[in-house]
């Protein structure tokens, strides 16, 4: 029963990991959430049928006790509550405007605990990953380029019309660029770190989607990925230190280097202040211009978003409640076309406010749980390449979306993370 709930489980990831970035459906971006959402549940859902039948017929049941798992139940439990004691209407908060309702959550927690207690870390899934990347990648420089590859645009519209013919930027197979920074700071991170501690020469086709992925972020101005990539490359850089080098000279160094680079960095950022992308952001708080319009308006939306969570309680509005929340319009006149684009707010533009927000303290509370516990087993050489893509993705969603297209991605691994210490052959992941 083990080795074939294990491998149920593994063809379960691989899917998550490999299939699943890539996936859109047949309708473009018009409805991308719906049918990455459709996809997780299906395959979570035949997952979890297929656990069940091999439990069955071997008169044996696995659930790890820890205090991952009892965190990932009552996250279950308080989502759960919000949706009950939600004034809100219910019936639209099972799956949500954006796909990101009770259900969503639900899955969420029952991929993680389905990797955590049959999954194990193997090198295999970020060579996967790599593979997607690579390709979403690929497709969102052909879209840079001014094509449409696979009709993502709708009839009539490119890369180049976002902000003339329609509101947001979209680009690969992720959609939403605010998506696909979190899914590139999700990726890089564990390239790098695997490319540094392995021996297998394969390792370095990790750099090609990599490079793919910084091309991409770059000309499309993602501020949070390069962000996140900074401070997890930071902390990537004194892991690698302090594990290979155990004096303590090095690690203090090394922590010299990145305080007088900092120091440097923010000096020549305050004198040159910047006019455009995250650096001039940085260059405002800086010489202390602090305005809403902050970091694309985040600073607008946070401070509504804090408004709502304190009135909200422990259990918030509700899963997918934001939209029926948020008062904040955008509004602009494209002279180039006579209409004015008008976008609407459904999203705390921060991963933490929205679990405030929407399904509360509670639930908050839990999700820091499990993700603390994973970070507990970074240590473990299987896990470290994933421990750090976990990180990486944290950073990016302080100021990022929660949304179907990304976020399984981020829980398998935090899964994988939580798995029994002794369940992987560390030799394996690094032959892979």
């Amino acid at each position: 029963m083990r080795i074939k709930s294990k491998l149920i489980v593994h063809v379960y990831i691989s899917l998550i990991v490999l299939a699943f970035p890539l996936w859109t459906g047949l309708s473009g971006y018009g409805k991308l959430g719906y049918n990455k959402f459709m996809f997780f549940a299906v395959a979570t859902a035949a997952c979890l049928l297929l656990l069940a039948v091999a439990s069955v017929i071997q008169k044996s049941f696995r659930f790890k006790l820890s205090i991952a798992s009892v965190s990932a139940l009552l996250f279950i439990i308080a989502c759960a509550l919000s949706w009950a004691f939600s004034d809100l209407p219910r019936a639209s908060m099972l799956l949500g405007s954006r796909y990101d309702g009770l259900l969503f959550l639900i899955l969420l927690a029952v991929s993680f605990l389905i990797v955590l207690n049959y999954g194990e870390p193997n090198g295999v899934y970020i060579y996967m990953l790599g593979l997607s990347c690579g390709i979403c990648s690929l497709i969102a420089i052909m879209q840079i380029w001014g094509l449409n590859p696979f009709s993502l645009y709708p009839a009539g519209m490119l890369y180049k019309d976002s902000g003339l013919k329609y509101s947001g930027v979209f680009l690969g197979t992720i959609g939403n660029t605010n998506l696909l920074s979190s899914y590139y700071a999700l990726c890089i991170p564990a390239f790098i770190w695997l490319i540094l501690d392995t021996d297998n020469p394969n390792r370095f086709w990790l750099l090609l989607p990599s490079c793919l992925a910084m091309y991409v972020a770059i000309a499309a101005g993602m501020r949070s990925f390069l962000l996140a990539l900074t401070l997890s490359l930071v902390i990537l850089f004194l892991y690698y230190i302090k594990t290979r080098f155990p004096e303590k000279k090095y690690y203090i160094s090394a922590i010299g280097l990145i305080f007088a680079s900092s120091v440097l960095f923010l000096v020549s950022v305050f004198v040159l202040d910047p006019n455009d992308g995250v650096l001039a952001d940085l260059g405002n708080i800086l010489h202390g211009r602090i305005s809403d319009s902050l970091g694309s308006h985040r600073l607008l939306i946070w401070k509504e978003a804090l408004k709502l969570a304190v009135a909200g309680g422990i259990l918030g509005y509700g899963p997918a409640s934001y939209s029926h929340l948020s008062q904040i319009r955008f509004s602009r006149y494209v002279p180039e076309t006579g209409t004015t684009l008008v976008s609407y707010v459904d999203n705390a533009h921060s991963e933490l406010l929205n679990y405030l927000v929407q399904t509360g303290a509670l639930s908050l509370v839990f999700y820091l749980l499990i993700f603390a516990s994973s970070l507990c087993r970074i240590k473990s050489r299987g896990k470290t390449a994933f421990g750090f893509s976990v990180i990486s993705y944290f950073i990016s969603a302080l100021f990022g979306l929660a949304l179907p297209p990304v976020l399984p991605i981020m829980w398998i691994f935090m899964g994988l993370m939580c798995t029994a210490e002794g369940d992987f052959d560390a030799k394996a992941f690094a032959s892979a």
